[in-house]
């Protein structure tokens, strides 16, 4: 339904009741520019901090905003409710996928982590089947899927090479991105009547406490840098907590469809800052690849779905 925009750079009116104009678009960018920040601020950090300290301090730094927005809001009723299922989907959808990041990323640059973890769109509709029994396998997916993987291989073939711990690397980040995948599609129908904020604050606090004792037997064994730090604050507070917010924020005004745009713009982002800032090269593996994977991320969301994932991920 169209209304008319009482402001300026507005154009049309979303079902959600708000417009989406160059105010949602430059939300869109300045959030795929925070999440796709992430892998860049996962580097540095990890030069001073081990991956155990690393992601406790992410979801624990993230949680802190999170949790102070939700509160102010109003977000957390129902939260108490549905602990089971927030403790179970904020091990698998952040706790472990972001320590498969934090892992694999002492191995392979930050760039090829944000093109790899691309990947999550493609593995949401491979998996969508095993959840859903009303998903079905459509021509449009299966050519999605086939480019997305496509792409990873190109990643894999040319870029990663053969070393043992560049490959274990790269197999952390695809794997991260599984899980990323299967947070969303478990938890769509068991966390229904709870508050976006209130979910993500569920999850963080979940994966905050379970991440606890893996950081105590991993700490640092030097004193951290400002550079470090400043990293690791950035990671949880901006690209964890901020970011989370701008999302639900533009996403209420846009609706879900319209803010899944920020899925593509995660990986440019990312390799952006990683060739631009840490001086990683821009390899033939990203050249394919990158394109190939957005291309079938973009193929599948043509692609009539019911999985389309309701908390997005902490990249």
């Amino acid at each position: 339904m169209m209304e008319r925009c009482p402001t300026a750079g507005c154009e049309t009116r979303s079902t959600y009741g708000a417009f989406v104009g160059r105010k949602d678009v430059i939300g869109i960018v300045v959030l795929a520019a925070l999440w796709g920040a992430s892998y860049m601020f996962v580097h540095v950090a990890l030069r001073d901090f081990p991956p155990g300290t690393l992601v406790w301090g992410r979801v624990t730094f993230g949680l802190l905003v999170v949790g102070t927005l939700a509160r102010a809001t109003g977000a957390l009723d129902g939260v108490r409710a549905a602990w089971r299922p927030l403790a179970v989907t904020g091990l698998v959808q952040i706790a472990i996928p972001v320590a498969l990041i934090a892992i694999g990323q002492q191995w392979i640059a930050s760039s090829l982590a944000g093109v790899l973890n691309g990947s999550v769109p493609i593995f949401v509709a491979l998996l969508a089947p095993v959840f859903d029994h009303g998903e079905r396998a459509t021509r449009r997916r299966a050519v999605g899927i086939g480019l997305g993987f496509a792409g990873v291989v190109a990643v894999y073939g040319l870029d990663i090479g053969t070393t043992w711990h560049a490959v274990l690397g790269a197999l952390c980040l695809t794997l991260s991105s599984v899980f990323y995948a299967v947070g969303p599609l478990y938890s769509r129908s068991r966390l229904r009547g709870v508050k976006p904020l209130g979910i993500v604050t569920g999850l963080l606090a979940s994966a905050s406490a379970l991440t606890l004792v893996p950081a105590l037997l991993d700490l640092p064994t030097h004193a951290p840098s400002l550079a470090g730090v400043g990293a690791l604050v950035a990671l949880g507070a901006g690209g964890t907590g901020l970011a989370f917010a701008l999302y639900y924020s533009v996403m209420f005004r846009v609706g879900p469809a319209r803010a899944s745009i920020v899925a593509y713009l995660i990986p440019l982002f990312s390799v952006s800052y990683g060739v631009t800032l840490l001086g990683e090269p821009f390899g033939k593996g990203v050249a394919i690849g990158l394109p190939l994977i957005l291309v079938g991320s973009f193929v599948i969301s043509r692609s009539p779905s019911r999985a389309s994932p309701s908390v997005p991920k902490p990249t």
